[in-house]
C-alpha cells in the first residue's frame, strides 16, 4: 500500500497552527511522513531540502514565504535567519513549514530564536484509521476543538 497519499489525522491541527503562526515545525522520527505531509498540505509551496544545499541565505532571500524546509536541524543558524525574515512582517502568518528529526538541541534553538513565532506539532507513525482511510471514532473529536 502506498502511504504517500494517505490523509493524516493531524492535518486539521496543522492548518490551525499555520493560520496562527508564521512558522510551524513538524517534529518526528525519520521516515514517519513529515516531508510527504508538508507537501500534501501545501503542494504549491517551494520545497527546499537542507541535506542538499550550500547556499541557504540566498534561497531564503528569494523565497521569504510559502516555503517548506526539510531537515531543518541540519542548519542551526536557520532559526535566527527565520526570526529576522519573520520580524520584517510579523503579522503575516502561514509562511513556513519546517520538518525536523527529533533533536533536543533543536527545541532549545527554537525556544530561544522563534519564541512566539512558531507552532510545534509531533507526527507519529501511521494510525490504523489513516492506513484504511477511516474516520476517527467519535471519542477523538474532543481533541479537535479549536484553540
Amino acid at each position: 500500500m502506498n502511504m504517500s497519499d494517505q490523509k493524516r489525522n493531524i492535518e486539521k491541527k496543522l492548518e490551525e497552527l499555520l493560520s496562527f503562526f508564521p512558522v510551524v515545525i513538524i517534529l518526528g522520527v525519520r521516515q514517519c511522513g513529515k516531508t510527504t505531509l508538508s507537501k500534501m498540505i501545501r503542494p504549491s509551496w517551494h520545497y527546499f531540502d537542507l541535506e542538499r544545499s550550500k547556499d541557504f541565505e540566498f534561497f531564503i532571500r528569494e523565497h521569504p514565504h510559502l516555503l517548506i524546509i526539510d531537515e531543518a536541524q541540519r542548519y542551526p543558524a536557520l532559526f535566527q535567519e527565520l526570526r529576522s525574515v519573520i520580524d520584517r512582517d510579523r503579522k503575516q502568518k502561514n509562511r513556513f513549514i519546517l520538518t525536523v528529526s527529533s533533536s533536543p538541541n533543536l527545541l532549545k534553538n527554537v525556544s530561544e530564536s522563534l519564541a512566539g513565532r512558531v507552532g510545534l506539532v509531533e507526527l507519529g507513525t501511521f494510525k490504523v484509521n489513516e492506513i484504511y482511510s477511516l474516520a476517527l471514532p467519535e471519542f477523538y473529536s474532543i481533541f479537535n476543538k479549536d484553540f
